[in-house]
């Protein structure tokens, strides 16, 4: 009996804590009451279920009080769920085309181009005899990317007794008035020959190649049939070049008195998918607008190109136009793979197209290790500044970028800063790498710009895999990653685009199978 009475006692003292005026309240036990999330600050650290557990207390309006909420990744230019990543999988179409084909990145060439104010992107795509072009921008009609010439049959020159020409490989540059567009013909001469033409901006892809036959005019094109043509031969083939491939274009403007183009290329066989065992030429010419009649491009020399130097890498030269600087001047920046005396690097050459002459600019060397892909695009343009990018090759590839003032001091001072060069390791990628620059961003809620670096690499069980990262005042963002699912062949291209007067980072898979692109003109505010 006294063990039953002194059981009671015992249970008496547990639960006097929970009697009358000294009870508990319900937010002890980690159950607090609420009208707002603003209510359950104070019971975050009761309710969340680890020390590592990434979400938010909130406040349930069906149950009036707070629980623990599991953080989801939302458009706003953060990373929400403390994985790493900002804003991953909210654009990344998971359609599926075709099946995947390994030659994909040989047998396509995807080009693209950003005209200003407002931003408007045009892109070309080569791909199984397939030559198209769009704009990016929802509705754009396809067109078919071809030379518009009388000069031959079919609406290509006569090039060997044939009246016929390819895109095997083609190049953009967009001004405010024409897109110029270059191309490598394999039709007639394996090996390679250059071709160059304009086309309207409101009527792009129909490429004017040159004086058609018969038209008056006191200036005749000088490279109306394409570059160094001769019957049966390729573009600067003698004993030292044997072909042209790779081709790469920058424009200054091609407005009438306009300062035309630069237009680069690699003298190598267009046939050619090995990485180069010795050094190729890298050649030039500069574009011309005619003063009498701005319908086609003349060739700076009297259309003969000019070597630059040798690459080291059978991968596309790098050329920007620098339309403005401290000094004035608008010149064009060339940059690719190469060496000085047997150190692997970059090297950086300004040019100028002057009264028909192209005039070669110093070279710097940049000491920056092998390359494999070299880029170049236009940044802040009230620092003046440009983005230089590359990917190293060997084992432990690197994809890096470096951000410089052509105007300040020399640019290999700038570059072999280590605080201004920013690394990503990457195995081989699939496609070129871009960078972009845009002052406002990707997110509509947090419009942070910056550079914007993106690469398609494997994953750890050999998908492909997207991703994206953003350089801002020193610091980096992995933005985004996601895979490219095994039936999706395209190629993914951040672009830049318009959206109420605010120029934003738009997204875009290009499938040369589909009839249009997918396109997300606002980063991730649409989603699949």
């Amino acid at each position: 009996m006294r063990g039953l009475r002194w059981r009671g006692f015992v249970t008496l003292i547990a639960v006097q804590p929970l009697l009358g005026c000294s009870l508990m309240g319900l937010d002890d036990f980690g159950v607090a009451p609420c009208r707002s999330n603003d209510d359950c600050d104070a019971a975050e650290a009761q309710l969340r279920p680890g020390p590592s557990a990434c979400g938010a207390a909130v406040c349930q309006a069906d149950t009036g009080f707070c629980a623990w909420q599991e953080a989801h990744e939302i458009c706003n230019g953060k990373d929400d769920d403390c994985d790493g990543l900002i804003d991953e999988g909210l654009v990344f179409s998971t359609k599926a085309s075709g099946d995947v084909s390994a030659t994909f990145a040989a047998s396509a060439d995807v080009a693209y181009a950003s005209g200003a104010e407002p931003a408007q992107t045009f892109v070309a795509v080569v791909a199984d005899g397939l030559h198209e072009g769009f704009t990016l921008e929802p509705g754009a009609p396809v067109n078919e990317l071809q030379y518009d010439s009388t000069a031959g049959p079919m609406g290509c020159p006569v090039l060997g007794g044939e009246g016929m020409c390819n895109f095997a490989e083609v190049a953009l540059a967009a001004d405010a008035r024409h897109l110029v567009v270059a191309s490598i013909n394999t039709w007639g001469s394996a090996c390679g020959q250059v071709r160059v033409g304009l086309s309207d901006i409101d009527d792009p892809f129909k490429v004017r190649l040159g004086k058609a036959a018969g038209e008056q005019s006191e200036e005749p094109s000088n490279i109306a049939l394409g570059v160094g043509i001769d019957a049966g031969r390729c573009t600067g083939r003698d004993a030292s070049t044997a072909g042209a491939t790779r081709p790469a274009v920058a424009s200054l403007g091609t407005e009438a008195n306009g300062e035309g183009a630069l237009l680069l290329w690699l003298a190598a066989d267009a046939s050619s998918t090995k990485a180069a065992s010795d050094s190729i030429p890298v050649q030039a010419l500069g574009l011309v607008v005619p003063q009498q009649n701005p319908a086609w491009l003349n060739g700076s020399n009297a259309g003969m190109p000019t070597e630059l130097g040798r690459s080291t890498s059978l991968t596309t030269p790098a050329v920007v136009a620098l339309k403005a600087s401290p000094r004035g001047q608008r010149k064009y920046l060339v940059a690719f793979p190469s060496q000085q005396h047997a150190e692997p690097g970059i090297v950086l050459i300004s040019a100028q197209v002057e009264r028909a002459k192209l005039l070669v600019g110093p070279s710097e060397f940049l000491p920056v290790g092998a390359a494999d892909q070299v880029l170049l695009a236009l940044g802040n343009a009230d620092r003046h500044e440009v983005g230089l990018a590359w990917r190293s090759s060997g084992a432990s590839a690197q994809l890096c970028l470096a951000v410089f003032s052509p105007a300040e001091v020399t640019i290999s001072e700038q570059i072999l800063n280590p605080a201004s060069v920013r690394c990503v390791h990457t195995p081989a990628a699939r496609f070129a790498p871009q960078i972009l620059y845009q002052s406002t961003g990707f997110a509509t809620d947090e419009p942070t710009g910056g550079w914007f670096l993106s690469w398609v690499g494997a994953a750890n069980d050999n998908r492909q895999t997207f991703q994206v990262a953003r350089f801002r005042d020193g610091d980096s963002a992995h933005l985004n990653q996601a895979p490219l699912h095994s039936g999706v062949i395209a190629q993914p291209v951040l672009y830049a685009n318009s959206i109420d007067d605010v120029s934003r980072v738009g997204y875009a898979l290009i499938q040369p199978s589909a009839a249009a692109p997918e396109i997300f003109p606002d980063w991730c505010s649409d989603r699949d």
